[in-house]
């Protein structure tokens, strides 16, 4: 956003006081005011014992005469290991007499030096529920 007299923005950690590792992630927003956020993965530690982290956090825009906006809320949530992304193609709407095929692809976020494989079980949520089974995988 560009203004002759720009925005200041309040920064905000709002789960950061749960485990010491974060202190540093919330003493680092400190004094940032800039639109943009900029969290290097050295900031983003997960703290012991967990496989993922949900940092919440929050931001709140200040005008030059101090009227402030809504507090805005939101998530990033950070894992140990890649995770798999998942896209289906051939979802669609089909008639009785339609052929239907649904693929799918997975890709892994990036981790250096990662080589995983997937497994994929399907199942007709809607038939299993009507008729009382689960299809084969």
């Amino acid at each position: 956003y560009k203004t002759s007299r720009p925005l200041q923005f309040i920064w905000s950690c709002r789960n950061c006081d749960q485990d010491p590792v974060l202190g540093d992630l919330e003493r680092g927003l400190v004094g940032v005011s800039a639109d943009r956020l900029v969290l290097p993965p050295s900031k983003l530690l997960i703290p012991s014992g967990y496989d993922s982290w949900n940092f919440e956090f929050s931001v709140i825009a200040v005008s030059f005469v101090g009227g402030t906006s809504e507090e805005l809320q939101f998530s990033v949530q950070k894992y140990s290991f890649p995770v798999p992304i998942i896209r289906v193609v051939g979802e669609g709407t089909y008639t009785t007499s339609d052929e239907v095929l649904v693929e799918t692809t997975v890709e892994y976020s990036s981790c250096d030096n990662a080589e995983l494989t997937a497994s994929f079980s399907w199942q007709d949520a809607t038939v299993a529920r009507r008729a009382g089974h689960q299809l084969p995988s």
